[in-house]
């Protein structure tokens, strides 16, 4: 019995930041300590752009991050996090796993910088049993999906923050999301 909940204590999510010394996102030798980010993890890009990252596998994680550091004010926003495209080889894809049902700070997809961040890979969200939300979080700049979305009809894509839209652009193919799209206000 114990050693079950020594198990559940060692398995947090860790927050993953991008080292731009290669282009593979599945690579650990591309992230910072040598590991990329796994099911439970946060991927950071909190630096400025030298290497672009690219899926190479299909890989479950629990969010992105476009921002300096968590909480960042809009007025704190620089362009060090900017003109990331995040793109994928040939069936791969990112499934992000972090959802919440209101207002709770479960953010799955963060992007505070004055510069644009594009995701080319394809996103899916997992399969639901009940309505289940992810939020975005748009502090600043401007955010494009322009790989696939898709995703079951429990799902809820929730995007709000204190960009002015249209700081969040979807122009990829959303035709595989049955889910829900909800404009919201800012988030705590």
């Amino acid at each position: 019995m114990a050693a079950v909940a020594l198990t559940a204590c060692t398995s947090r999510a860790v927050d993953r930041h991008w080292a731009n010394t290669g282009t593979d996102f599945n690579a650990g030798a591309s992230w910072s300590g040598g590991t990329a980010p796994g099911t439970s993890d946060r991927a950071f890009f909190s630096t400025a752009m030298s290497s672009q990252p690219d899926v190479s596998a299909s890989t479950s994680l629990y969010g992105l991050f476009f921002t300096p550091a968590l909480g960042t004010a809009a007025s704190a926003a620089t362009s060090a996090c900017g003109g990331y495209v995040l793109t994928a080889a040939p069936g791969a894809a990112l499934t992000l796993t972090a959802s919440g049902y209101n207002y709770n700070g479960v953010y799955m997809l963060e992007q505070c910088t004055t510069g644009s961040n594009i995701i080319a890979t394809p996103i899916a969200f997992p399969v639901k049993t009940t309505e289940s939300h992810h939020f975005v979080n748009v502090v600043s700049g401007t955010l494009e999906f322009s790989g696939p979305l898709t995703g079951d009809s429990n799902n809820v894509l929730r995007v709000g923050g204190t960009a002015k839209f249209p700081a969040f652009i979807l122009s990829g193919d959303n035709s595989g999301f049955t889910g829900g799209f909800v404009k919201a206000g800012g988030f705590p």
